[in-house]
């Protein structure tokens, strides 16, 4: 009995529980200075939120970012003393063309990069994937460097306005100067253009080569990117030769692509020597999108 009793007031406190809340919503329909306090307070916290807000999606997109350019960059500079045998940490392993490592033989590879390359940008993270493989396989005795080539370096859009001014202004880039990167290309054009034709890119012809990219009229701002190089020498030799790179690849190998990570893996087993680099899987795509830019 006592149960049933119990059980036939819940009704009517359901009954008085809604009656309460009907005239609470009544009454604070009818308070409008309630209403406007509501919203003024619903505001002032959005915008106290937004700069939290902001800087959790800053940390999140910095934290995905592929850094493989920037961890690898050297001034042009660092890469005369490595040329120079100043600086022998770069004395790594290089290959003698049938996927085995040199053991009379070192050597290093440099990357000119910039960052309102298109190429440059799509090829990243499979050229992070394919180093820390690489790296792994040679037992951390891989030497890769970049070079940032840009008018601003590590700004794409005041890099890609400043490329059509007065170099004497606009050129911020203390990395590389426009005329270091003209003695560099003179410095590869007889290795280059006396490759075959898989180390060939249809988009850099010889007349590249002769730009002189301090000069206000040059119809091209900065060498040609992405540019792969790779020295060697024999390690009982204390220097290399910056006029005679073993291996110099404008973008990846011809007709293979930069959105294609095997095709970014053979490219770059191939510009160390330690494999073939003609020995392409039927797969991989067109040479539309290895242009150098």
């Amino acid at each position: 009995m006592a149960n049933s009793k119990e059980n036939s007031t819940l009704p009517r406190k359901n009954i008085k529980a809604k009656a309460h809340a009907a005239a609470g919503w009544e009454w604070f329909k009818s308070a409008a200075w309630l209403q406007v306090l509501l919203i003024v307070g619903i505001v002032v916290g959005i915008v106290i939120s937004i700069p939290y807000i902001v800087s959790g999606i800053r940390n999140a997109t910095n934290n995905n970012e592929i850094t493989f350019y920037k961890d690898h960059r050297i001034s042009y500079n660092q890469f005369q003393k490595i040329l120079n045998g100043e600086d022998t940490s770069a004395n790594g392993v290089f290959g003698k063309k049938n996927s085995q490592w040199d053991d009379e033989t070192e050597g290093f590879s440099v990357m000119f990069y910039k960052d309102n390359c298109d190429n440059c940008s799509t090829m990243q993270e499979n050229l992070s994937k394919w180093y820390t493989r690489a790296n792994s396989i040679s037992g951390g005795r891989l030497k890769f460097y970049t070079i940032n080539v840009g008018w601003v370096i590590d700004d794409k859009e005041k890099s890609t306005s400043n490329e059509s001014n007065n170099p004497s202004n606009y050129y911020l880039n203390e990395d590389i100067t426009l005329d270091q990167q003209y003695e560099f290309m003179q410095s590869i054009k007889q290795t280059y253009l006396a490759q075959d034709e898989l180390h060939s890119n249809t988009s850099v012809t010889a007349s590249l080569f002769d730009i002189a990219y301090s000069a206000i009229s040059a119809s091209e701002k900065t060498l040609p990117t992405p540019l792969f190089v790779s020295y060697s020498k024999k390690k009982t030799e204390t220097k290399y030769t910056m006029s005679a790179p073993s291996k110099v690849m404008f973008s990846v190998l011809n007709d293979y692509s930069v959105s294609s990570s095997s095709d970014i893996l053979v490219s770059m087993y191939d510009l160390y020597n330690f494999t073939d680099g003609s020995k392409k899987s039927t797969s991989s795509s067109s040479s539309s999108s290895s242009s150098a830019s």
